[in-house]
């Protein structure tokens, strides 16, 4: 820069202008660098801002996703303890089905021998009637009247003792065969 000449009354009025310009190009250039600087650190604090927000909502997100896994374990273990229960219910009923049939079996097999014993009870009664009966016709058949011997003779023929009392062998084989 060149020194003013102050002799002149022109000379130093442009000199404080050349001055005022540049002092004013200096202003503005320091107003745009402040400016380039407010943007820079406006720019910066929002990607600070950005960077501790994400990270703010990765924890968050790692918060939910723990307890969606804490609530899934929960709920399967509640889910293999509901499962285990049921398979301990099953075989309770199981087994009682088992001893129901068990005892509805036994049941049945008992009724079965009653029944056979019952049978035979009625078979060894009917035999003991008719053993009676038979002997009671044995004592009518010796009876001096006739109808009496008649009577004991149809009575010994219908207890069932006599082996074919009325039958007599066939003329065409003989008596020791069949």
């Amino acid at each position: 820069m060149q020194a003013p000449d102050i002799s002149a009354g022109r000379g130093g009025l442009s000199a404080l202008s050349d001055s005022f310009s540049q002092m004013q190009g200096a202003h503005g250039f320091m107003a745009n660098a402040l400016n380039t600087f407010h943007n820079q650190v406006n720019n910066i604090g929002g990607s600070v801002y950005n960077i501790l927000n994400n990270e703010e909502l990765k924890a968050h997100k790692r918060l939910q996703d723990k307890t969606q896994n804490e609530r899934a374990e929960r709920a399967l273990k509640l889910q293999e303890e509901g499962f285990k229960y049921q398979q301990m219910q099953d075989k309770i009923k199981n087994a009682q089905m088992e001893r129901k049939i068990n005892i509805e079996a036994q049941n049945v097999k008992a009724l079965n021998a009653l029944r056979g014993w019952q049978g035979k009870q009625m078979q060894a009664n009917t035999l003991a009637q008719n053993i009676q009966n038979f002997n009671l016709g044995g004592l009518m058949q010796e009876s001096d009247n006739p109808q009496t011997m008649m009577g004991g003779n149809a009575i010994r023929a219908q207890s069932g003792l006599l082996k074919n009392p009325g039958q007599k062998p066939p003329l065409i084989t003989p008596m020791g065969r069949k």
